[in-house]
């Protein structure tokens, strides 16, 4: 059973370095079903039009370059800043809490996503 639970663990260790792969994916669905959902019903007095706009791709692609972003710098941070420098501890903190109300949103949005799928709304 160790021989099992050591594979097990190399395998998470390995899919560790595809999260923010993983996340970016789903943040990019996220920000098209926001997008389908709520821009198009919010800006369809003002974009002419929805289905051909440019206005609407740019806000996903822009989300997208937000948290592509934030993972270079904290990517950045940690191979250029030794862990003992002074202001290693709360550039890491702010960038953290930055991408973590980043994945809350995106929790939100996905969570009223499925709420309005499933009650068809």
């Amino acid at each position: 059973m160790l021989n099992i639970q050591i594979l097990y663990m190399s395998l998470m260790n390995s899919l560790s370095y595809f999260a923010p792969s993983f996340f970016l994916f789903t943040v990019h669905l996220a920000m098209e079903a926001f997008r389908d959902d709520v821009l198009v019903k919010v800006l369809q007095g003002i974009v002419e039009n929805p289905s051909t706009s440019e206005v609407y791709n740019a806000f996903v692609y822009t989300m997208d370059f937000l948290y592509v972003l934030l993972i270079l710098t904290i990517i950045f941070f940690s191979l250029h800043m030794r862990g003992n420098h002074e202001r290693f501890k709360p550039y890491l903190y702010a960038i953290s809490t930055i991408l973590g109300l980043f994945m809350f949103g995106v929790m939100i949005t996905l969570t009223v996503d499925i709420v309005r799928g499933l009650t068809n709304n």
